[in-house]
């Protein structure tokens, strides 16, 4: 019977062979099924080390609550950025298009997803494109 690579030779050492584009669950999933099988596949007469055992799995902790701490952050900038756009209702801004800048009145503040976006002259604007506020 081969042996198999530990997970962390196979992932290595910050799981960067992992697709970027694939989900958080995706991959916490995959890492799960992929340690199960090394342990179900590993040579009786060397089982995994204790030590490195609890060195992966302290590794998949870890990575979870770096995910935590990203959504976390994630949101707490979306409530800052629609906080920030509230207080410009009502207020001129120049913001730049794909064809120079715009000038118009804010109207509303809309958020679709993670994207925050005025309504000036019934055009949805992004946060990001105001270059300058006017009152």
């Amino acid at each position: 019977m081969s042996a198999i690579p530990s997970v962390t030779q196979s992932l290595g050492a910050t799981g960067q062979t992992l697709t970027q584009t694939s989900s958080a669950s995706t991959q916490k999933v995959d890492y799960l099924k992929l340690l199960i099988t090394q342990l179900r596949n590993q040579d009786p007469t060397s089982p995994m080390d204790n030590n490195e055992m609890a060195s992966q799995m302290a590794m998949f902790s870890q990575l979870e609550q770096l995910e935590n701490l990203n959504k976390s952050a994630t949101r707490s900038l979306a409530l800052q950025q629609m906080s920030q756009a509230s207080t410009m209702i009502g207020k001129t801004v120049t913001y730049n298009t794909e064809t120079g800048q715009m000038s118009g009145r804010v109207q509303a503040v809309e958020v679709a997803g993670d994207e925050v976006s005025l309504n000036i002259n019934n055009q949805n604007v992004a946060l990001t494109d105001v270059i300058a506020i006017q009152n």
